[in-house]
């Protein structure tokens, strides 16, 4: 199954030539050009053999990496100037991240860690493990509250 680029029906495609253009359509919209290729069958999954992606923790900046940046930097006794230059980077890029006005991309915070020696980037859980943990914890949520006070 797939999307047909002419009129956009999901079903089986075919390739078709268009003066010049191969497309990939469904069979109604094949009459418009010359068929280049039948499609294949495509052998059927077993769904016991599938495994489900493991959930990665994604990283992502520390909060308050602006002041970390800065007192990082004063320690070696660098001025803005001096780290830009080591790093390649502008001094005023590094002026509004250390300002906390410009989030750092992840290439840059690696650069700044290890230029100063310190942690910027720290792994965050997904959000339905965070709220799994909640759970089970025993922490009530909002949901929770509006269950309770429906059922009086």
């Amino acid at each position: 199954m797939g999307l047909c680029e002419l009129c956009g029906k999901r079903e089986s495609i075919v390739k078709i030539s268009v003066e010049g253009s191969q497309l990939d359509v469904c069979n109604d919209c094949s009459r418009f050009g010359k068929i280049v290729a039948r499609p294949l069958k495509a052998p059927q999954l077993d769904q016991r053999r599938i495994a489900h992606p493991k959930k990665e923790d994604t990283e992502d900046i520390v909060p308050g990496f602006g002041p970390i940046i800065k007192s990082a930097r004063e320690r070696l006794g660098l001025k803005q100037a001096e780290l830009a230059k080591r790093i390649s980077e502008k001094e005023s890029l590094l002026h509004s991240i250390e300002s906390q006005h410009f989030k750092p991309p992840m290439e840059l915070a690696k650069k700044l860690e290890k230029a100063l020696q310190i942690k910027l980037i720290s792994k965050v859980e997904d959000k339905e493990e965070e709220e799994s943990k909640k759970k089970e914890a025993g922490a009530v949520t909002i949901g929770d509250l509006i269950r309770i006070k429906m059922k009086k």
